[in-house]
């Protein structure tokens, strides 16, 4: 249960990684 939190939660972060990244070639 803890393990898949983990997982999502690092889903959002990489999300928002890519997103400022997009932000920033756009």
């Amino acid at each position: 249960m803890l393990q898949k939190l983990a997982n999502v939660m690092k889903h959002i972060l990489y999300d928002q990684w890519a997103w400022d990244h997009v932000s920033v070639i756009e």
